[in-house]
């Protein structure tokens, strides 16, 4: 089984006011405040940061509605994204109140270019052994992350670790985009050498479509991926090029929230929210370390019915 997992942030550099929001929009739908004992919605606000605030609400049809009201309320963009059990990842945007753009990352599923299951882990799955394949897979997956990681030039790794901290800078993006389009497709046979212990190669098809010739459907992706990179480019620093942000949306990695962590750096939101949601703060405990994370609650939130 994988993640769920959904969270909102809203463009605004005062977490007060959106807290103040929040309450007022909140009360709107016939709840009011409550105490820990009592609370049936949980909503923990942060601190402002890069003039984004983040929200982690514990109910996800309430937040993707409070994200629109945010907006209209401030005027000012707020963005919901979601992973649907490790398989896809989404964002609904929203401008001074209206939805302006929506992406699924599923929608780019094509014909199974990769191939199939390894040997020994189809037999897993044949074998009703659930737990066991998906402990296999995670494993397997954190090796070859680390593998592939390898393979990055030190220069390169410290850059990309820059922005994964949402620290980087226009160079560093410039870099990590340079290096990406020069060194990858000649890396192309090693990393498919390295996923074997996951997926069979797919053999090759004679009849595709030559080297150097998308098929027509690829065009229309890439086409609507720049679509969607045209409503975010208000919200993109001038220093990360469109190519930089179309190479992240059109990544299928094993588990989806991987690819969430690379875009909502783009935007300037810290990565740790494409793995994070409300029940993951329940203690203080987990709330100390998220702080390692650049996580800061400013509010914490609780609601029931009247």
């Amino acid at each position: 089984m994988g993640s769920f997992i959904f969270n909102l942030h809203v463009r605004s550099s005062d977490h007060d006011d959106v807290a103040r929001r929040i309450e007022e929009l909140v009360s709107h739908d016939g709840l009011v405040p409550a105490g820990v004992a009592d609370g049936e919605r949980t909503l923990f606000v942060t601190e402002s940061q890069r003039d984004w605030v983040s929200i982690l609400d514990s109910d996800l049809t309430s937040a993707v509605n409070l994200a629109a009201g945010l907006s209209q309320a401030l005027q000012t963009e707020a963005i919901c994204v979601l992973v649907n059990d490790s398989d896809s990842w989404h964002y609904l945007l929203y401008r001074d109140g209206e939805q302006i753009d929506e992406f699924n990352s599923a929608e780019l599923d094509g014909p199974d270019e990769v191939g199939e299951l390894s040997p020994d882990l189809a037999q897993l799955l044949d074998a009703g052994q659930l737990e066991k394949f998906r402990t296999e897979i995670q494993q397997r997956a954190a090796e070859l992350q680390k593998q592939l990681e390898a393979l990055v030039p030190p220069h390169i790794r410290e850059r990309q670790e820059r922005i994964a901290r949402g620290e980087g800078t226009a160079a560093d993006f410039d870099a990590v985009e340079l290096w990406s389009g020069q060194a990858l497709p000649g890396l192309a046979d090693q990393i498919l050498s390295l996923s074997g212990s996951i997926v069979k190669p797919k053999p090759a098809d004679p009849e595709a479509t030559p080297p150097g010739l998308p098929p027509e459907s690829d065009k229309h992706a890439e086409d609507r991926l720049r679509g969607h990179i045209a409503k975010l480019r208000a919200l993109i620093p001038p220093g990360i090029s469109n190519d930089f942000v179309l190479r992240i949306l059109r990544k299928q990695p094993v588990f989806a929230e991987e690819a969430l962590a690379e875009f909502l750096p783009v935007l300037g939101i810290p990565p740790i929210y494409a793995y994070l949601q409300g029940s993951d703060v329940d203690s203080e405990f987990e709330r100390d370390e998220l702080r390692t994370e650049s996580v800061k609650f400013a509010a914490e939130l609780r609601f029931r019915g009247a």
